[in-house]
């Protein structure tokens, strides 16, 4: 394991770091046995598909409702 240290220009790295490990331990290690570093690899890989296709960040198309010009 190597200890990485965050940039002095970013000091809130350190907290998404936190929040993106508490995710994938709650998510997912905590339902999968991860056998070695190869299948957690694999299961790591199939978690972050996962998470940016079935959970998109923004809406595909311009429908979202603060976004459209509704004339008062």
């Amino acid at each position: 394991m190597d200890i990485l240290t965050s940039a002095p220009q970013a000091p809130r790295t350190n907290a998404h770091c936190e929040r993106v490990i508490r995710t994938l331990r709650t998510e997912v290690c905590d339902h999968v046995l991860i056998l070695n570093e190869a299948h957690a690899r694999q299961v790591l890989t199939e978690y972050q598909r996962h998470y940016n296709h079935h959970r998109p960040t923004k809406p595909g198309n311009n429908d979202h409702p603060t976004l459209t010009n509704n004339p008062r």
